[in-house]
């Protein structure tokens, strides 16, 4: 009852995930956008530091034909960094906001070039790269997320396990016996079935394996022997398993040495009484010795 309220719930909120996935991790990326917000800054303000050097001269002869354009783009610092800003973040056509430069300067064709490959293709590649790096460490560390996986993979496990023992138990009476499991193992698609649920699984290990799920020895198997049963031996050998393989043989050390004690403790007490009815034997023959004597001498 507990894991199907779950499966609802599961049903419920997993549409929001995504949504919450997204809201959270724009949160959290609150400090990346700082320090890539300072990074790009710093780099669109050291090219309009060199711009603005050449600039500065053509704008100081307000007669020339170069200057109305250049005033437009480069006029100040703050208009030279929106304009780089705009040239690398897609606002502006970067050749549109270079052409003034390079009518005056032609030199700056390529130092325009290298600014927006270093810019486009380097810093702000860099910058995805650390939110993406950010959104998949929310993802992968999200409690809610992971609770909702581990829930529906129980979901998806159980409705597999019953689908296996539904095949299995062909009459229809709530168990199966072992030639109904050997028959059932037969079938390559139970055989994937099996190795989907985590069991490599092969026809000649039918019996074998029909026999670690009957653990009471009846001959016959129900769905929860058969679920508890593949839940116990599928995978490889958890912690709390080798635990518990410890705890058994420290149980059966102790047993054993509490045994050995006491046939050590018998054996002591059978020597010790053989001793006894030693000495009894032989007190009983004195005895009958002097009494035959006395007879004698009477």
């Amino acid at each position: 009852l507990r894991l199907f309220r779950a499966a609802r719930l599961v049903r419920v909120l997993r549409f929001f995930t995504n949504l919450r996935l997204m809201i959270v991790g724009i949160a959290s990326c609150a400090q990346s956008l700082l320090w890539a917000a300072f990074l790009l800054l710093l780099v669109i303000y050291t090219y309009a530091i060199m711009v603005l050097q050449f600039v500065a001269d053509e704008l100081s002869h307000p007669n020339s034909g170069h200057a109305p354009p250049l005033k437009q783009y480069y006029g100040s610092l703050m208009l030279t960094l929106y304009t780089l800003f705009g040239s690398v973040s897609g606002g502006l056509n970067w050749q549109e906001g270079a052409e003034p430069l390079v009518q005056v300067y032609p030199f700056m064709r390529l130092a325009t070039v290298v600014y927006i490959m270093f810019a486009v293709l380097c810093v702000l590649n860099v910058i995805t790269g650390v939110f993406v790096e950010n959104a998949f460490k929310i993802h992968n560390n999200d409690e809610d997320r992971a609770i909702f996986d581990l829930l529906e993979h129980r979901k998806h496990w159980i409705e597999e396990v019953k689908r296996l023992f539904m095949i299995a138990d062909r009459q229809g009476t709530g168990f199966f016996d072992k030639a109904e499991f050997c028959e059932l193992l037969r079938d390559v698609q139970v055989q994937h079935c099996f190795r989907k649920l985590g069991l490599e699984v092969e026809e000649s290990s039918a019996k074998t394996l029909f026999a670690l799920f009957d653990v009471h020895h009846v001959g016959r198997i129900n769905l929860d022997e058969f679920a508890e049963g593949i839940q116990r031996v599928h995978g490889t050998a958890r912690s709390i398993d080798v635990v518990q393989l410890m705890q058994s043989n420290r149980s059966i050390t102790r047993m054993l040495g509490e045994l050995v004690g006491a046939v050590h403790d018998l054996r002591d007490w059978q020597e010790i009484t053989g001793n006894l009815n030693g000495f009894s034997t032989a007190a009983s023959g004195a005895e009958f010795a002097v009494h035959t004597n006395v007879s004698t001498v009477i």
